[in-house]
Formats: C-alpha cells, structure tokens, sequence
C-alpha cells in the first residue's frame, strides 16, 4: 500500500474521447507498477461450509487461484 508506480504513460484512448480530452486541457495517464511493486492475491478461506462473499453478495472468481480455500469449481456442461 502506498507504492508509487514506476512510471506513468498517456493512455489509449478513442480518437474521439482523445479530442475531449485534449480541449479540456487534461491528458490521462496510466500508472504501471512492476512486478516486483505488487504482490500475489491470497484468497478468503471458507470457513464452517460458508463461501466468503463481497459486498454485493458475488463469488469474485476471475482466476483459479482466486478460489477461496476450502472450496472447488465444479464445471457443468449444460450450465452456463
């Protein structure tokens, strides 16, 4: 937390959104941070058969290892 990004670059943008931007007088940059600036996400563990859950009652699984420990993906066929 707090990390300052190794450096910042102008954003991709539309050519559109770009023109906006630019008669507004603002041009968005995009902070990147090295690998060595973040760290890997552990996921919540599941406790007492209860899936943890955020503040909107999703299951937040974009990845494998993002599944709660404790848990396992079962993948249906015919269920989407």
């Amino acid at each position: 937390l707090g990390e300052k990004p190794a450096k910042e670059v102008k954003a991709m943008m539309s050519m559109k959104r770009k023109l906006l931007q630019e008669a507004n007088g603002s041009t968005p940059m995009v902070e990147l941070f090295g690998p060595w600036q973040v760290e890997d996400y552990v996921p919540p563990v599941a406790e007492n058969g209860i899936v943890p859950r955020n503040e909107h009652g999703n299951v937040e699984l974009f990845k494998p290892c993002m599944l709660p420990i404790g848990c396992v993906h079962v993948r249906l066929a015919d269920l989407h």
